[in-house]
Formats: C-alpha cells, structure tokens, sequence
C-alpha cells in the first residue's frame, strides 16, 4: 500500500531541505507511521507538492537509500524498520492515509 505522505520543509531552517526530509522519512518509519511493504510518494510528487527541485527528493531517497532505509524495487524504493526517533515531534511530516500507487512508487520495506 501506498503511505499519503505530507511533508512539511522550512527553507530558512538553516538545515538543508534534502537532510530534512531524510529526517522525517527516518521519523515516520521510527513512529510506525511507515511501514514494512508501504509505497513512498514518487520524488517527482513529493517534488511537486513542496514546490522544490526535483534533484533535492532524488538526493534525499538516495542518501536514505545508502543508508539502508530505503530499498530500490522495480517501481521505486522500500525502506528499513528504524526506531531511534522520537515519535512525539509533530511539527514533521505525519503519514495521512493509504492510497493507491504510481509506477515510480518508493517503497518501506
């Protein structure tokens, strides 16, 4: 199934917009809002709806996926179980429904 992902960014944060979403992958999967199996939003729709360059979501899932959070498939990447963030910071991005899929889906794994 697909996870409908929100992501929220802060440009002037200081923190660059790749590391922050890296961080709220790692956030969701750590709170179980990710799980095993479940289908990323594509790079180009995650790119889409924060209005930000294409090649920062492509560099964000593949830094996640080096680091063995998420597992490329046919049609886009799964990712690990990873529990050492804290759950309760709610100003990240949060897993909002399960939908249907794309065929450049990211995957948990």
């Amino acid at each position: 199934m697909q996870a409908l992902i929100s992501f929220e960014i802060h440009p002037n944060a200081g923190t660059p917009l790749f590391q922050q979403l890296i961080d709220q992958v790692k956030r969701l999967l750590s709170c179980g809002q990710l799980l095993e199996n479940d289908r990323m939003p594509s790079t180009r729709d995650v790119a889409r709806q924060l209005i930000i360059n294409l090649m920062t979501v492509s560099k964000a899932y593949k830094q996640l996926e080096m680091d063995g959070y998420l597992v490329r498939q046919k049609v886009g990447f799964a990712s690990q179980t990873y529990t050492s963030y804290q759950c309760s910071d709610t100003h990240h991005a949060s897993a909002n429904a399960r939908g249907g899929s794309s065929h450049d889906d990211i995957f948990i794994v």
